[in-house]
């Protein structure tokens, strides 16, 4: 999915501790943690640890979100920082 400056906006920006520029695919992350580095895990399974704090990555994510028009993931739970929300709206 491109925005209208032909951007993919399927992926966040994100920085490796060098400081070299990465995407990620926002829809394939499972996880985030701190220790202390932030490590995302992506539903592959696959790792990267990230200069950008949890808040930031999430922050990322909510903005990701709003852009493709999907309503934001509840992130205030514990465990994995994005699980699929409960449809509440099933009658």
């Amino acid at each position: 999915m491109e925005n209208k400056f032909g951007d993919n906006v399927q992926v966040i920006k994100l920085h490796r501790l060098n400081g070299k520029e990465i995407t990620v695919n926002a829809e394939l992350i499972e996880s985030i943690e701190s220790a202390p580095d932030t490590i995302i895990t992506l539903t592959s399974d696959n790792r990267f640890i990230v200069k950008e704090t949890i808040e930031e990555v999430k922050s990322l994510i909510i903005e990701y979100r709003r852009l493709v028009s999907l309503p934001p993931l509840d992130v205030t739970q514990e465990g994995p920082a994005f699980r699929k929300q409960k449809n509440s709206d099933k009658v």
